[in-house]
């Protein structure tokens, strides 16, 4: 079970240089915005890297079996991954690696958008919460999800009002009839 830990660790890795690689900036940006780029680098990174490197015992809790909770931790590691990889798709060529505005873009609320506004950010948190689950030791687990998460609520933030300023009509009814990240609660 290790061993499929580390093969889904490497798929969301290789998605992300794959999205970080073939997902260009276009060229027609009303705005663009970048620190908060920067800002989930550094929780996603230390988040990800602290526990097991930083705490005691976090290594030794995370060689221990999988039992069943630390293998329903890998299934939503798994359906976190399918559900960036949809919410990307669905976008298409409105998709962008940078909290932006594009002069012919619309605003999209078909598929996953539907239910969440943000359900590539929604599959990021859900991999960070698998990879809590798996981690296995509290204080890792902690820091394997909560800074990460906050990274992302941060920069839904920036995100949302960017685009309230660029769609001040289309995303404030848009916002009243979906959730931010997890459809139904939040």
């Amino acid at each position: 079970m290790h061993i499929l830990f580390w093969v889904l660790i490497g798929l969301w890795v290789v998605m992300d240089f794959y999205i970080l690689i073939f997902y260009k900036n276009r060229k027609d940006k009303l705005a663009i915005e970048r620190r908060s780029k920067y800002v989930m680098v550094i929780l996603i990174s230390a988040g990800m890297l602290s526990g097991p490197f930083l705490v005691e015992g976090s290594r030794e809790a995370f060689q221990e079996p999988f039992w069943w909770l630390r293998q329903i931790g890998l299934v939503i590691i798994l359906a976190g991954i399918i559900v960036r990889i949809i919410a990307i798709r669905q976008l298409g060529e409105n998709f962008s690696r940078d909290v932006d505005v594009h002069q012919d873009k619309n605003l999209y609320q078909q598929g996953l958008y539907r239910f969440v506004r943000h359900p590539s950010y929604l599959g990021e948190v859900m991999i960070f919460l698998g990879v809590a689950i798996v981690y296995h030791h509290w204080l890792a687990s902690l820091l394997a999800f909560v800074l990460p998460t906050l990274a992302f609520v941060y920069r839904i933030q920036v995100e949302e009002k960017m685009l309230l300023s660029f769609f001040p009509v289309a995303y404030a009814d848009y916002m009243k009839k979906t959730k931010k990240l997890v459809p139904f609660i939040y």
